[in-house]
């Protein structure tokens, strides 16, 4: 009958159920920007007369829509299916007739803007995006500046016949109709003379080639301005935004090192401002000459000495040349600076056989190989590093600094050319199928275009040389850094590298908002980023108007734009540039972890500090901790009752609500969250406060210091707990209570031989009072405290050896006040968790170990028990002495089998706050084998309570039955030894209950059940 009703271990259909329904309900709401616009056949159904004659929305690349356009008229001019006048209306003298037209038809103090645009017009994907993105910012500009395209859905384009015959070179002639340039025009929507640049009606944009302009730049430049300003240049204004990337740039200073301008060209130079958005390579890079042979110590290109500004103005007197965005050298020193905000120190001191002076970590730096910009990143990162110049760097690899390891990629990882849409379009279907289960082929091949196996054994060679530093200098790599241009190589870079170093920190250059892709984040997460830009402005210039742009490249183009218009002034452009930004990618996109803008000498940052001194903040704050002070008062009253039976005085009734875990939770977890704002906002702290985020330390601090409150309540709550079920044991079985006895050392024994046995051989050896005097002297504050401070401090020692074998990686904090915080913090939620842990350990072998001692013996009860039992007679009083036992027991076990919920709890919230729900958390093997080695140690004392307590069920149901077997009294008594037996097999409680129900079981689970919910919650958050 008692099997019968043994409660099973059922589902809570009812409260799940629910749940599945809010969150497919929460599914459901997202709905992916798919648009459901029909498509449009190809060709043109009605032909376009105009100027501007080439089909293209604002967002389409110029080149790319003006070069299909030429072929078509180059078909059609060599089929003569035109007329003839299309050749000439493409041809450069129709844009000169424009410029003519425009400059006639406005006022003497009216301009025209001739802004040329070099483009880099590769075929790959990333260079037509580049196009795309610049055109956009570029329009941006002009509109913030007060001017829209004249026509939004068409561009012109004219062609010339290039390379410039002036230039002379040997074997090579110039082709007609070989240079193209798409162009648009804008017009103002106000008066001139409130538009930027003033008393400016027209803008005319050009977009070149940069290809079509190498190797002579500035020459090749000159000779398009000759032929489209002539002798109108008094009335045209003429900006370069470019050249399009830093080999750009290199190439007009070997320019005007190694060419001699014509004074032709000098005077179309004369007057043009050259604004460079793109070219990022530091001026000691772009300036570099190598060291003359003999041993020549003059260092040409030593920083300071010259500048490629200065440099390109004394060549071409009357040139302005400046930069819209921060060089290289100025982003890695910033970068530099963050790693060691994160104590990843690369500054030190090198020598070629002496170790640095302060032991910086070893970090890894992967750049592109193909190109001098990704050559010179490397080396511009290592001269930021050392102090050392780039001559040095460059010339005398042994000099380098032998912490920062250099390995190298070709651009282009993935394979992918220009026409490989079919191709990537069936690597996509099979992708799909490979998500469905089907059978998959390698797409890793070891031959062919794709390079993707030499990130694997790539990934391979660091891992192994990380071993042989740890193992040979006690630290490996602590840091990896991509530094390059092409987004898709550092994203599959990513995917190869982060499994094998999850300790590491990844760091690159450039912002792209490819890194914010939601389904990307498994390889993006905490990837720090130093740009020169984000994706928007300070407010003052932040395009109000318009979405944030998607690279830093395009908003430094925009920036080129304002400047080159005037909207923006040229020191406002240069504080800007000089300010490069830190992102860390967030769980929400990139998180901006730099310093406020300073624009014009103003901070245009809010803080949290800023709200929190705002006026009325602080009675706000007080009205809300007031309020919560209220709720905790009015639940302290509704749960002032006796938790356990037993009577008491009204104060004693009332203590429970002292200890009362809805009390601690809702007045100490807002005033812990309070205290960390306040700390993550102590002057300054660099660490972010982010909440779920996935990028900032303080949610773990907070729930650390939650778990450490909860580690103190339950111990003052288990205490409480076991003193007021020992008080009513002691009223329900009559024992005299504890008397006052001095501290004794045999009370720190917790083993059987240590019990105090006096009693001679007899039926019943020792009473039951005098073994519960003994239990709870063991119970006492100073032996239990003693005993838990022993086992503490073993532990202890144990647990530093293990961090010493198995070192644990520095947390993901940022700033010298958060990594001290976060070692306090968890340096204390340890502290309180092993302490609860013996605690609970202590508790439960104690009484394992009372259980034991009732079950070798039968005890001696007081007649007060005996007659309150109503079953003596027909039962004798050692009849009844195990059936006493049995419900001493589990009235002593109702209070201490629960308390193994504690330490789990905390165990739980320690866990928790470790998650990479909140930050960059990793799991090292030292932590993981202190906490499972405890974890382990409780629950097997938990299990032998259990065990205990049941083998004293079988050894009373054993004795009665022998009772009954002896007793001659088959009638009546032996019907009431076997309700005696039944109704000790059907104690359903405490430390007697089934295996399903036992609390260690349920506590287990918990852990496990809250890092569900957690990934369920990291998920959603993924998602929306």
């Amino acid at each position: 009958m008692a099997d019968d009703d043994k409660r099973k271990f059922d589902i809570p259909w009812a409260t799940i159920l629910p749940i599945v329904a809010a969150l497919a309900g929460l599914v459901a709401q997202y709905k992916p920007l798919v648009s459901r616009r029909p498509t449009v056949p190809n060709e043109k159904p009605v032909p376009v007369i105009a100027k501007q004659d080439v089909d293209a929305r604002l967002w389409q690349d110029p080149i790319g829509v003006a070069q299909k356009q030429k072929s078509v008229v180059d078909a059609q001019l060599g089929a003569d299916a035109t007329k003839n006048n299309t050749a000439e209306s493409h041809d450069i003298h129709a844009l000169v007739e424009l410029l003519h037209k425009r400059a006639t038809d406005i006022p003497d103090q009216e301009h025209i803007l001739l802004l040329a645009v070099m483009l880099d017009a590769g075929p790959y994907s990333e260079q037509a995006e580049s196009r795309l993105r610049a055109r956009h910012a570029v329009l941006e500009g002009l509109s913030e500046s007060g001017f829209v395209p004249v026509d939004g859905e068409h561009i012109g384009f004219v062609t010339a016949a290039w390379p410039p015959s002036e230039e002379g070179l040997e074997g090579v002639r110039p082709k007609e109709r070989a240079l193209l340039l798409p162009w648009e025009e804008c017009e103002a929507m106000d008066h001139p003379a409130r538009v930027y640049p003033r008393n400016t009606r027209w803008v005319v944009v050009v977009w070149l080639p940069a290809a079509s302009f190498d190797p002579f730049p500035l020459s090749r430049f000159a000779n398009i301005i000759y032929q489209l300003a002539g002798d109108i240049s008094n009335k045209i204004d003429t900006k370069l935004i470019g050249p399009a990337n830093s080999t750009g740039l290199q190439n007009m200073i070997r320019e005007v090192r190694t060419h001699t301008l014509r004074t032709k060209e000098r005077d179309s130079l004369k007057v043009v401002s050259i604004i460079s958005p793109s070219a990022t390579a530091s001026d000691a890079t772009l300036l570099f000459e190598p060291t003359p042979p003999g041993g020549a110590t003059e260092l040409r290109s030593a920083p300071g000495q010259k500048t490629v500004q200065a440099c390109l103005e004394e060549a071409v007197p009357g040139l302005k040349f400046f930069r819209t965005i921060a060089s290289d050298n100025v982003v890695l020193e910033k970068l530099i600076a963050e790693l060691a905000r994160r104590r990843v120190l690369v500054l030190g001191q090198a020598t070629r056989d002496t170790r640095p002076v302060s032991k910086p970590a070893h970090v890894m730096i992967l750049s592109e190989w193909d190109t001098s910009y990704g050559r010179s990143l490397g080396a511009t990162f290592a001269m930021q590093a050392s102090g050392q110049s780039i001559n040095e760097i460059i010339e005398q690899p042994e000099k380098r600094p032998r912490w920062i390891h250099s390995y190298h990629y070709l651009r282009g990882i993935d394979g992918q050319l220009p026409g490989d849409q079919g191709k990537e379009n069936q690597q996509r279907e099979q992708g799909q199928k490979n998500q469905l289960g089907l059978d998959t082929v390698p797409i890793e091949a070891t031959e062919g275009l794709n390079q993707s196996d030499y990130l694997r054994r790539l990934a391979h060679q660091m891992k192994e040389d990380n071993k042989r530093w740890q193992r040979e200098e006690g630290s490996g790599i602590r840091a990896i850094g991509l530094l390059g241009s092409d987004v898709f190589d550092k994203l599959m870079i990513l995917r190869a590298l982060r499994p094998q170093f999850p300790d590491a920190l990844f760091f690159t250059n450039n912002y792209d908002a490819h890194f914010e892709r939601r389904d990307l984040s498994d390889d993006t997460h905490n990837l720090i980023i130093a740009s020169p830009f984000g994706s928007v402005l300070p407010e003052t210039y932040s395009q109000q108007h318009i979405a944030p742009f998607r690279d830093n490249n395009q908003t430094s183009m925009y920036v080129g734009t304002l400047v080159a218009t005037g909207r923006m002034k040229i020191e406002e452009a240069e504080s800007l540039s000089g300010q490069p930004r830190i992102f860390e990618i967030s769980r929400h996109g990139a998180y901006d972890l730099s310093d406020p803008w300073h624009v014009a000498g103003k901070d245009l940052s809010v803080s949290i500090r800023d709200w929190f001194f705002a006026p009325g903040a602080i009675w706000k704050l007080i009205i809300i901790a007031l309020a919560t002070l209220a709720v905790a008062a009015w639940i302290s009253i509704s749960t002032a009752r006796r938790t356990l039976p037993g009577g008491g005085t009204a104060l004693e009734r009332l203590k429970p609500a002292l200890v009362s875990t809805t009390f601690w939770l809702v007045c100490g977890a807002p005033l812990i969250m309070f205290s960390v704002v306040l700390v993550a906002q102590y002057r300054g702290a660099e660490e972010p406060l982010a909440f779920f985020s996935g990028i900032s330390i303080w949610p773990s601090e907070m729930v650390r210091l939650t778990a450490l409150m909860l580690a103190i309540f339950f111990m003052l709550k288990a205490h409480t707990d076991l003193s007021a079920n020992a008080r009513w044991i002691e009223a329900v079985f009559s024992f005299a209570p504890l008397p006052l006895t001095p501290f004794r050392w045999r009370d720190l024994g917790i083993g059987l031989e240590h019990w105090q046995m006096k009693w001679p051989a007899g039926t019943a050896r020792f009473s039951a009072e005098e073994a519960w005097h003994a239990y709870l002297c063991r119970n006492k504050f100073w032996p239990r405290f003693i005993r838990i401070a022993i086992l503490f401090a073993l532990y202890s020692v144990f647990s530093a050896t293990i961090s010493v074998l198995f070192p644990e990686p520095l947390p993901p904090a940022r700033g010298e006040l958060s990594f001290q915080f976060d070692t306090a913090v968890f340096s204390l939620a340890a502290v309180g968790l092993m302490l609860l842990f013996f605690y609970v350990i202590d508790a439960m072998q104690l009484t394992r170990n009372f259980i034991r001692m009732f079950a070798r013996e039968v005890t001696k009860w007081s007649r007060a028990v005996v007659d309150g039992s109503h079953r003596s007679p027909p039962f004798s009083e050692e009849e009844l002495s195990r059936y006493h036992q049995i419900l001493l027991v589990a009235y002593r076990t109702q209070a201490v089998a629960p308390l193994i919920y504690y330490p789990l709890i905390v165990l739980t919230l320690v866990v928790v706050a470790r998650s990479s729900f909140f930050d960059n958390w990793t799991w090292p093997a030292s932590v993981i084998l202190i906490y499972a080695i405890i974890a382990v140690w409780m629950l097997a004392s938990a299990i032998l309570l259990t065990q205990a307590a049941r083998q004293l069920v079988k050894i009373a149901v054993y004795d009665l039955r022998q009772a009954s077997r002896m007793s001659r009294d088959f009638g009546a008594k032996q019907q009431m030894f076997d309700e005696l037996i039944a109704e000790i097999r059907d104690v359903e409680n405490s430390a007697f209950v089934p295996l399903t129900e036992q609390p260690f079981i349920r506590a287990i689970i918990l852990p496990s059940g809250g890092l569900g919910l957690l990934a369920v919650g990291q998920r959603l958050l993924d998602i929306f």
